[in-house]
């Protein structure tokens, strides 16, 4: 999963656009995710784990909604754990540590990594919680010069984030 972001990131490899503007509902995790304004939903090749990416075309920036139903409770540190020692295990160096964060009415956590690679300087941003029975991941790709313009995007998909 990771090794695909990256690629799209840095190369603009091929993304299917699926340009509709409608929400992205996912039954099992009882989950609707909407696209934040000017970003196109898109699949990722060979990333089946996402619940919905999204694309901005001016920047490249990227969304990502990642869920997971749990087994049991000890299962959600194990869920969050693996996807961040991916990015370690991918050369990201942490940015900042996990803080407890709110955005909207959800509170989770937020850590934040930075990557560079051919003088490209890249932010991400992830921000885990939890809801009833399942685990989530929202993780922005930024640009690092552009990571405050598209927090925005962030927070506004998080809080448009609907639970059945």
């Amino acid at each position: 999963m990771l090794a695909v972001v990256l690629s799209l990131v840095f190369t603009s490899t091929q993304l299917i656009a699926q340009n509709d503007g409608q929400p992205v509902v996912n039954d099992l995790l009882g989950v609707t995710v909407s696209p934040p304004e000017g970003w196109e939903l898109v699949k990722l090749p060979g990333n089946d784990k996402s619940i919905a990416s999204y694309r901005h075309a001016e920047s490249g920036s990227q969304l990502e909604v990642i869920g997971t139903k749990l087994i049991n409770s000890d299962m959600t540190q194990v869920f969050f754990d693996t996807f961040h020692q991916s990015l370690l295990g991918a050369d990201f160096v942490e940015y900042s540590a996990a803080t407890d964060t709110k955005i909207g009415a959800i509170d989770g956590k937020q850590t934040e990594y930075s990557f560079e690679h051919t003088g490209l300087k890249l932010r991400v941003v992830v921000f885990s919680f939890t809801k009833d029975d399942s685990a989530f991941l929202v993780i922005g790709y930024f640009e690092d010069a552009k990571r405050d313009t598209y927090y925005e995007s962030l927070k506004s998909l998080v809080d448009q984030l609907k639970f059945s």
